[in-house]
């Protein structure tokens, strides 16, 4: 199992590298008004049991992305995410 980070999420299975099938989109950018809804990139992810996984990720609030007296500012957390099914949801 491979986790791909990056702007959109990907979790691969397979034998190798090479090999990686079942690519599953995850981890997706938040609605407008959400604490992400600037995007959420994965940092890590820690099996925490048979299925159960815990993530930490970048979420970006772009708060006012279309006022120009906002400076155009993005706020920047960490965040938490919790998978039951391997990663799939």
């Amino acid at each position: 199992m491979t986790f791909w980070p990056g702007e959109d999420s990907y979790r691969t299975t397979g034998t190798s590298v090479i090999e990686m099938k079942n690519c599953v989109k995850f981890l997706l950018k938040g609605n407008a008004g959400d604490y992400d809804n600037g995007g959420a990139w994965l940092y890590s992810v820690f099996r925490r049991g048979n299925r159960r996984m815990l993530g930490f990720y970048h979420a970006e609030d772009h708060r006012f992305p279309l006022s120009p007296e906002s400076d155009f500012t993005a706020y920047k957390s960490i965040a938490r995410c919790t998978s039951n099914d391997l990663g799939l949801t």
